[in-house]
């Protein structure tokens, strides 16, 4: 997968081409020819690529490869994340608990974050990718207990 993708064409070829899933194979179960869907990823110079939308969820569920749905989300200032498994047998106390937890750890590393950046203005890489680590982790699992919440 591409690292540096800037345009919606861009995302359109990398899930077709860099992707596990071959792009003869991607065609032949989205029923188009290999080469409609090679040409629905590129643009002429006056246009856009010609991808249909009806292709995108059955081709990133069979390539597994996020990056059209990611370069969406980022023009629209929106995330997402695979849904963690919820189990069902905690109790009321227990998901108490978990979400006074979760709150304080979050807590947690947004102060560690406001403390690299008292020392010198700035957060390291590694101090960065650290609070990141932890802020996502805390994060799913807030979605998590959010979910079992919704089921009972």
């Amino acid at each position: 997968m591409k690292k540096n993708v800037q345009t919606l064409e861009d995302a359109l070829y990398d899930l077709t081409h860099h992707s596990d899933v071959p792009a003869k194979a991607q065609a032949e179960a989205l029923g188009v020819s290999y080469q409609r869907l090679v040409n629905s990823c590129v643009g002429s110079s006056s246009e856009t690529a010609h991808h249909p939308t009806r292709f995108i969820v059955p081709q990133t569920l069979l390539t597994r490869n996020y990056v059209l749905l990611d370069y969406i989300e980022r023009q629209v200032g929106r995330v997402a994340f695979t849904l963690p498994e919820v189990q069902m047998n905690d109790t009321a106390e227990n998901c108490r608990v978990r979400i006074m937890r979760i709150t304080r750890e979050l807590g947690d590393v947004a102060g560690s974050a406001e403390k690299g950046l008292e020392d010198d203005g700035r957060l390291s890489r590694k101090e960065k990718a650290v609070c990141e680590k932890e802020a996502y982790d805390l994060v799913v699992e807030a979605v998590k207990y959010l979910m079992m919440m919704k089921k009972r």
